[in-house]
């Protein structure tokens, strides 16, 4: 007659084979992993090291004698800061605000350049960026001090008119008005602008329409209620009423053709909206003379002086400057990737009585005032570029492929700041040509690639909050961004999908309709989805 088998010997039966399936599932994953892993990283959608990403060497100057930020926030007692100290605080202030990634620290940034544009020498404009400026901070955390300091900016002059309005006896008693809710400080705004004091008015009309724009007083307001047409009545107020002249002229340039009009007009209508008070644009349109826009794509994208005054102007590429025949060789071209997507690296020439110039991609918004790009000491460098998303990716391939180093990382070429004196005194239309003639490099991302090569050595690296991609929405930095890429295949007007987490797909929908509703301020509305 048959044993029966003890329960340990069926046990140990059993064990070998599902160890055996766990070691089979475990190695499926591993392999799923690498295999996704590297699709994520052919597909450009990966990213790497954000968090390393450092500036320090830019600002070594500004280092030299050992510059802290608290010993930058006392400097700002003295009065009045000369010329060389002004400068080194400001850029002591941005530093923060661009590269910290804790709240607090970028709220003092913000803080710090309320307290610097605000001392006794501020010029009018200065003084408004100041109000700005304590808005951002509010926004990304609010602080009592801060609030306190914004608030004492704005009735700066007439304290006893408000303090006898507002019954209160000193500026502590101000923060019942600035709690940094909607519900106390916009009743108080209003109440200050019924004094009929034209400079008061000036300052909480601008102030109110920061709330407006930002859809809230301060980051303790849960309720985000945006309003840009009521934000873009209260700007035009406060310009007739303080006389600020728009004189702090930017180039920028974008290249598309007329399936991308509508695109770089929701980009027109984003930056017009979020500039200075002083800042005058002048947009120049580069075409495909064989693919160039239609009159009617011409004559709305100069149709938005609604908002703000600006300039615009279509310059078609011209022939003789991009040899197509080597570039043919070179690079295969696609629907993605078209040949007008090289322009950008021969700008010096296209435009040569100019001496800087912003590039912008059409499928960007804009959230903050662009003449920043204008304070970059760009003096060793033709080129000011954000990373990319792929950037570990593209820096290996590249220099795998290539053979050529690229130093502080892949850039991105969708949002770059241009030395167009640079490009001329070191030939830069030369140095392109070798990258293309001497490398076996297969450019995937044909102006990207050579302009990570050919540039290498002249790169100045941007904060990734001046090239937000949608990419990063899961980043620590997720908070503060100030041009919102949404680079790849996924765009707000098309049904890409892409397999995201929940989460990251219902951040992803938030970003997304910024899109909308600024696209709503450009002659194309929302009038279709393309």
């Amino acid at each position: 007659m048959f044993k029966k088998r003890s329960k340990k010997n069926i046990f140990a039966t059993i064990k070998i084979p599902l160890l055996l399936l766990l070691i089979l599932i475990m190695f499926i994953v591993i392999i799923g992993f690498f295999t996704s892993n590297y699709k994520m990283h052919s597909e450009n959608y990966c990213i790497r090291d954000i968090s390393t990403y450092s500036y320090q060497k830019f600002y070594s100057i500004m280092r030299e004698d050992l510059f802290s930020f608290n010993s930058a926030l006392e400097k700002l007692e003295d009065k009045p800061l000369s010329v060389k100290d002004k400068v080194k605080l400001e850029k002591i202030c941005t530093f923060k605000i661009e590269d910290e990634k804790v709240r607090l620290e970028v709220a003092k940034g913000y803080d710090c350049l309320l307290q610097l544009y605000s001392g006794e020498d501020a010029t009018l404009v200065e003084k408004y960026k100041a109000i700005k400026n304590g808005s951002y901070g509010l926004d990304t955390l609010y602080t009592k001090n801060a609030a306190i300091n914004l608030a004492k900016l704005i009735i700066s002059g007439y304290e006893k008119e408000v303090k006898e309005h507002l019954n209160i006896k000193n500026d502590s008693d101000l923060i019942k008005y600035f709690s940094g809710y909607t519900k106390d400080e916009i009743p108080a705004l209003k109440s200050l602008i019924s004094l009929n004091i034209s400079e008061l008015t000036a300052r909480c009309l601008y102030r109110l329409s920061m709330i407006h724009l930002l859809g809230r007083p301060s980051l303790n307001e849960q309720d985000i209620k945006l309003d840009y047409k009521l934000a873009i009545e209260e700007i035009q107020n406060v310009i007739k009423l303080t006389g600020i002249k728009q004189d702090n002229v930017l180039d920028i340039a974008l290249i598309i053709n007329d399936k991308f009009a509508r695109h770089a007009a929701t980009v027109i209508a984003s930056s017009l909206i979020n500039s200075d008070l002083d800042s005058f644009y002048k947009f120049h349109i580069v075409m495909n003379p064989n693919d160039s826009l239609t009159e009617e794509s011409m004559e709305k994208l100069a149709s938005m002086k609604h908002i703000r005054d600006y300039s615009i102007d279509f310059v078609p590429f011209p022939e003789n400057v991009l040899d197509l025949n080597l570039a043919n060789k070179k690079i295969e071209f696609s629907e993605m990737w078209p040949p007008l997507v090289m322009y950008r690296l021969y700008f010096d020439q296209v435009f040569s009585n100019l001496d800087s110039i912003l590039y912008l991609d059409a499928d960007i918004i804009v959230l903050r005032d662009l003449n920043s790009f204008k304070k970059l000491d760009m003096s060793n460098y033709i080129v000011a570029g954000g990373m990319d998303t792929a950037l570990t990716y593209c820096t290996l391939k590249v220099e795998e492929e290539c053979n050529r180093k690229i130093n502080n990382f892949y850039k991105n070429s969708g949002i770059v700041f241009l030395n167009l004196q640079n490009m001329r005194e070191k030939q830069a239309k030369n140095m392109v040509l070798d990258a293309m003639h001497n490398s076996k490099c297969s450019f995937a991302y044909p102006d990207q690639d050579l302009l990570n090569i050919a540039f290498h050595n002249y790169v100045y690296p941007l904060s990734m909050r001046w090239n937000f991609y949608t990419y990063f929405i899961d980043r620590d930095t997720y908070f503060s961004y100030f041009i919102m890429h949404y680079a790849g295949k996924k765009k707000p007007w098309n049904n890409e999908e892409i397999k995201w987490t929940k989460d990251i797909l219902e951040k992803y929908q938030e970003i997304e309709k910024y899109y909308w509703r600024y696209r709503e301020f450009s002659p194309w509305g929302n009038e279709d989805f393309n």
